[in-house]
């Protein structure tokens, strides 16, 4: 009985191994993206790219390579990077031009890997849909918003020279530059979103929905990876409920700030303002549960 499990378990793995091999040979012989150029193990399987991708190194990989085979490589069985100025134009390109290149259909394993629920955002929205967004937010873009905001980013830009000299000692000791310019950054995005900063720069120290939006970006990095190698089903479950802590912690966390930003009567020239004054549904249903 012992030996028959132990064959049936040996034929097994053999079975994975060789279809694992039959689908590396079909990625780099036989799919329709062979011709183009790359790394072997790119063209070969998916786990190759997804591990460069968690590891955090896959960019840089990506440069590299383009060094090595050019403007356009096969980083993944069914990927290309492009690097050219025109490939940009014709990919990404949002205008409404009838003579123009047709929309491109965004990627759902990259730009949906939650799953087909994704609310639409400037990232992830059709041409028209994108279009829309735009011309929502422009106001808060305007010359007279950006003059509004100048004293914005002056305060916290001269804040954070501060906070630079007193960490060097002058110039005489070696300072953080990455957490000074992400508390920098968040405090700016903070204020210029929704209206309040979250204390970085003045406290040194990164606050708890800061935390957990950055714990979150790595949850995103796991969960994205396991819709690539093919277990949506199972990102769908983890989405759709506690488990990603970073995720339930920042979107509680997020949605106090927008709650105390919208509670708020005076007009101010941040991201924000625009949305109020359109009364969007979302966010008056938001602020008809503030009160």
């Amino acid at each position: 009985m012992a030996i028959a499990s132990s064959h049936t378990l040996v034929m097994l793995i053999a079975a994975v191994v060789i279809v694992c091999v039959a689908h590396a040979l079909y990625n780099v012989f036989l799919h329709p993206l062979r011709k183009f150029p790359g790394p072997l193990l790119c063209r070969a399987t998916q786990l190759y790219s997804q591990f460069k991708f968690l590891s955090g190194v896959l960019q840089f990989n990506i440069k590299s390579w383009h060094d090595t085979y050019g403007p356009v490589v096969r980083i993944s069985p069914n990927e290309l990077s492009f690097i050219s100025p025109q490939a940009w134009r014709d990919i990404y390109s949002t205008l409404t031009d009838p003579n123009g290149p047709a929309e491109m259909q965004k990627y759902d394993k990259f730009y949906r890997f939650a799953g087909p629920g994704t609310p639409d955002t400037l990232f992830t929205a059709s041409k028209k849909v994108h279009v829309t967004f735009r011309r929502q937010i422009n106001p808060a873009f305007s010359e007279r918003a950006l003059r509004m905001q100048e004293p914005t980013y002056h305060l916290y830009t001269s804040l954070l020279i501060q906070k630079l000299h007193e960490g060097s000692k002058c110039g005489t000791q070696p300072v953080n530059l990455r957490d000074l310019f992400n508390y920098y950054a968040f405090d700016m995005m903070g204020s210029l979103g929704i209206g309040s900063d979250f204390g970085g720069l003045e406290h040194s120290t990164y606050h708890p929905c800061v935390k957990a939006m950055t714990h979150h970006v790595k949850e995103i990095a796991f969960i994205q990876t396991l819709t690539y190698l093919g277990f949506s089903k199972l990102v769908q479950m983890i989405t759709s409920s506690s488990l990603l802590k970073g995720k339930v912690e920042s979107e509680k966390l997020t949605r106090e700030k927008l709650l105390s930003r919208m509670s708020r009567e005076e007009e101010r020239a941040d991201l924000f303002e625009p949305f109020l004054k359109l009364k969007e549904p979302l966010v008056w249903l938001l602020l008809s549960l503030s009160k």
